[in-house]
């Protein structure tokens, strides 16, 4: 089994300040894993809405993409990502480029508790949180967020870009291809690939390989006429 910290090939030196890109919920939520590994100097976001002069966010202050290097050098700061999968994650990957033009790098992140087995890739700036089991083979790509509780099979591929929710389970040798969204506990079975931005919803199986663009998603959960008690008593058996 292969270290968190021996998979973590990020170009980013440890004790890197940090600049993360974005300033919701689910960049408050990555502010409290990656503060252990780098100090976080601030937050960036595409516009402000606020006075700029006096924009906080998680006690540290938020600046406009525009003039983020006058404020945060790249040369001693680098970008987090800490935005979700708008556009079908087209916006992260503006995100990416309009960074690395101004002269950042990109930090990843791999959580220490991490199960990665031989003959893992993960490639940088990768996100991936914490209980997340890779199985021998397989391969995240660059730019990929894989959030907690998930499962990826042996000889698996989850291409660039990819969004994975928490409890997620992919069965061995599924092929995710590039900016692919999987929702809350979502499973893709043995062998299955799946196209360019297909979006799986919360609680979805698929079981056949997806063009480029699908959207797949289950019926939501039904509400039976009667109470929990009777159907348990009448519809199961278990009464008594």
């Amino acid at each position: 089994m292969t270290s968190a910290a021996a998979l973590d090939n990020a170009s980013v030196s440890p004790g890197t300040a940090l600049v993360i890109v974005g300033d919701g919920k689910m960049a408050r939520m990555l502010l409290s894993f990656v503060r252990h590994d780098h100090p976080v100097a601030g937050f960036v976001v595409s516009r402000m809405h606020d006075d700029p002069d006096n924009r906080v966010f998680c006690n540290r202050p938020v600046v406009p993409f525009d003039t983020v290097e006058t404020v945060f050098p790249p040369e001693t700061h680098a970008l987090f990502m800490g935005i979700g999968f708008r556009d079908m994650n087209a916006a992260r990957r503006r995100r990416f480029d309009e960074g690395r033009a101004k002269g950042y790098s990109f930090a990843g992140y791999i959580h220490p508790s991490v199960m990665a087995h031989d003959g893992v890739t993960i490639e940088s700036p990768a996100v991936v949180l914490d209980h997340v089991s890779v199985h021998p083979g397989s391969a995240v790509g660059a730019g990929a967020f894989i959030s907690s509780n998930v499962n990826i099979g042996h000889d698996c591929t989850v291409g660039a870009g990819s969004f994975i929710n928490s409890g997620v389970c992919l069965g061995g040798a599924t092929v995710l291809g590039e900016d692919c969204f999987l929702g809350i506990n979502a499973t893709v079975g043995d062998g299955v690939t799946l196209g360019a931005r297909t979006f799986v919803g919360a609680n979805t199986l698929v079981t056949r390989d997806t063009a480029d663009d699908t959207v797949c998603y289950a019926s939501p959960g039904e509400t039976a006429p009667m109470g929990s008690t009777t159907y348990i008593r009448t519809v199961l058996g278990q009464g008594g």
